[in-house]
């Protein structure tokens, strides 16, 4: 069996774009937003394509059990996704993506995301909104 190809440790990287804030409020739970895009060789033989997408599946469906992945959108045209994702920190992200199978041939882009004013001021106590 021929090995398959990692990627350039810059692609498979993560790239923070640090705009939460520190308060202990939002220290509890944050929510990124997760871009990726599946670099995987073409030559990549079938089989083991197949065993890396199961896995893969397996691995978000448990991520979704624990409360961390929250959505899942596909991007048409591509081999990408785009998740909405909820951890206490960003070293809690990186170790949940870290764990997918595919992370070593994924480009990964993270925005963490801070709760707008606007959204703030309709929030009621436990989260609630009006």
């Amino acid at each position: 069996m021929k090995p398959v190809p990692m990627p350039d440790d810059t692609r498979s990287c993560i790239r923070f774009y640090w705009w939460a804030t520190t308060s202990p409020v939002n220290r509890r739970a944050m929510e990124f937003l997760v871009r990726t895009e599946n670099l995987l060789p073409p030559d990549t033989p079938d089989h083991t394509r197949d065993r890396l997408r199961r896995a893969e599946r397996e691995r978000a469906q448990e991520l979704r059990d624990a409360g961390v992945l929250k959505r899942l959108w596909r991007v048409p045209g591509r081999n990408a996704t785009v998740g909405l994702y909820e951890a206490g920190d960003p070293a809690e992200l990186h170790d949940a993506l870290t764990s997918l199978p595919m992370w070593k041939w994924m480009d990964v882009t993270v925005e963490a995301l801070a709760t707008h004013p606007q959204e703030q001021k309709q929030a009621l106590p436990g989260g609630l909104r009006k």
